[in-house]
């Protein structure tokens, strides 16, 4: 099994747990804000899809191992930076953590760029 598969299923059930969060503990957070909320939706809508994308990278791109490590440690720094820092910013109400964001946006863009650059 690759690690993208392991990773992917991980941080899967990762934003599932955060969805929870999201949906029944977030609005006890001090300072909890319906702006908040909705950056804390969209931090858990890239977590999900690009998770899940992580998951099934394995078997898409199976012959090609350097597609698959590129594109698998892009997605998994995306996914943290990106909503790892959102995820930290909302729930701590420290904007200094949010951001790592526009870094991990970055690197979920050449996560997917390199999907469809380096696939033979």
């Amino acid at each position: 099994m690759s690690w993208t598969r392991t990773a992917g299923a991980l941080s899967t059930a990762g934003s599932i747990v955060a969805a929870s969060f999201g949906s029944h503990g977030l609005s006890k957070v001090p300072e909890y804000t319906p702006k908040k909320q909705k950056q804390w939706e969209i931090a858990n809508q890239f977590h999900l899809l690009n998770s899940v994308a992580l998951t099934f990278l394995s078997p898409l791109l199976a012959k090609e191992r350097l597609c698959l490590n590129v594109a698998g440690g892009l997605l998994s720094l995306g996914i943290t930076g990106f909503s790892g820092s959102i995820y930290a910013k909302v729930y701590t109400n420290d904007d200094r953590l949010g951001k790592g964001a526009p870094v991990g946006g970055v690197a979920l863009i050449l996560g997917w760029l390199s999907i469809a650059l380096l696939r033979r």
